[in-house]
C-alpha cells in the first residue's frame, strides 16, 4: 500500500520580470529619490522607512512611463492566471534605508497584492510570508518529513529574496513582512493592490 499526499487549498504566489529593467533602473531610482524629497512620509507598515501616498502613480505624469512597464509585467502575470478582468487600485513606493523594515500585515479591501523590487542589495531584507495554518497545524508541520515539506512548501513561513526587476503577486490576506535592511543601501520597491472582477 502506498500513501498518497494530496495538497489542497494552496496560496498562489506568482512572479515575473519587468522587461529590460536593467535599462531603466538608474533612471527610476533617481526619479524616486527626487520624488521622495518633495513628499511627506505616509508610512503604514514601514518602520524606519519612507512610504509614498498610495495614489502617486495617478498624479505624477513623469512616472507614467515606469508605471506602464510595471503594468505590462502585471498583465503578463494576470493573463497566465485568469481570463477575468482586474483593476490595479493603488500603488506606492517603499524606501527602507539601513535598519528599515515592514511589520507583519495584510492588505484589506483588495484581492491580490504585489511588490516590484527596484533596488536590492545583499541583506537588504527578505519578504517573508506567514502560513495561515502555522497555529492550527503547527505540530503537523513541525513533525512532517523534510522532503515532504520541501516538495509542498509546507512550512510555518515561506520567504523570497528580493530580486531587482522582479514582480511578485500574492493573495492580499496572506500575512507578510519585510525583515530589517542590514545593508548600507536603500531597499527600494513599489507595492500595489489588485481587485478581481468576477
Amino acid at each position: 500500500m502506498t500513501t498518497q499526499i494530496i495538497p489542497i487549498f494552496p496560496s498562489l504566489i506568482l512572479t515575473n520580470k519587468v522587461q529590460n529593467f536593467e535599462n531603466i533602473k538608474e533612471e527610476l531610482v533617481s526619479w524616486i529619490k527626487s520624488y521622495q524629497k518633495t513628499q511627506d512620509n505616509f508610512q503604514i507598515s514601514g518602520r524606519n522607512a519612507w512610504q509614498s501616498p498610495t495614489d502617486f502613480c495617478k498624479k505624477e505624469k513623469s512616472f507614467f512611463k515606469y508605471k506602464n512597464l510595471i503594468e505590462e509585467a502585471i498583465l503578463e502575470i494576470m493573463t497566465s492566471f485568469t481570463n477575468k478582468k482586474y483593476k490595479i487600485t493603488n500603488m506606492w513606493i517603499n524606501v527602507n534605508g539601513p535598519g528599515g523594515y515592514n511589520i507583519s500585515h495584510t492588505h484589506p479591501n483588495s484581492d491580490l497584492s504585489g511588490v516590484f523590487w527596484i533596488n536590492c542589495s545583499k541583506n537588504c531584507g527578505i519578504l517573508r510570508f506567514e502560513s495561515p495554518n502555522h497555529f492550527t497545524q503547527y505540530k503537523t508541520i513541525q513533525t512532517c518529513y523534510e522532503n515532504i515539506k520541501e516538495s509542498l512548501n509546507y512550512y510555518c513561513d515561506f520567504w523570497l529574496d528580493p530580486n531587482e526587476g522582479k514582480v511578485v503577486i500574492f493573495p492580499s490576506d496572506l500575512k507578510h513582512f519585510v525583515e530589517e535592511n542590514l545593508s548600507n543601501e536603500d531597499r527600494i520597491s513599489i507595492s500595489f493592490n489588485i481587485k478581481l472582477d468576477i
